[in-house]
């Protein structure tokens, strides 16, 4: 699973996968390096937390799983100096390299996204539709190939 939207220097990874744990009715889910992301039933949000550094984390005011583009406040993290806190859109995904992914965190075929239809069920598709559709008509290098 990734996380799009940090700098690169923050102190979250950027890869999470799924470490069979269950907390709080949620699954959790494990950092490659250093971080967790389980739902915080006090908060009733989705937290991101580096271990040994209780000051910096990341939360999402979600009850769904995180995944698509949402909003994340971050505490403590390396990417803005001075500030306690920010607020960031962050993307929450498993699509793999070769599919596109959707702002709700759904993934569509790379090959097909641009064929014509808006493939993404939140919509999010519809831009690279519509830039498929304006310079096909016009011949203009496509963005999408």
């Amino acid at each position: 699973m990734l996380v799009q939207g940090l700098c690169d220097i923050s102190r979250f990874d950027s890869t999470y996968s799924w470490n069979k744990d269950i907390v709080n009715k949620y699954y959790a889910f494990q950092g490659y390096q250093n971080n967790k992301m389980i739902f915080d039933s006090f908060l009733n949000a989705w937290k991101l937390e580096v271990y040994g550094r209780p000051e910096t984390f990341a939360i999402a005011n979600s009850t769904d799983y995180p995944f698509g583009t949402m909003p994340w406040e971050v505490f403590d993290d390396n990417c803005q100096e001075g500030n306690a806190s920010y607020i960031v859109e962050l993307n929450v995904n498993s699509c793999k390299q070769h599919e596109f992914n959707c702002g709700d965190g759904s993934c569509v075929d790379m090959n097909v996204r641009c064929h014509g239809d808006i493939d993404c069920p939140d919509k999010t598709g519809f831009a690279e539709y519509l830039q498929y559709f304006i310079f096909h008509l016009s011949d203009h290098p496509l963005f999408c190939r």
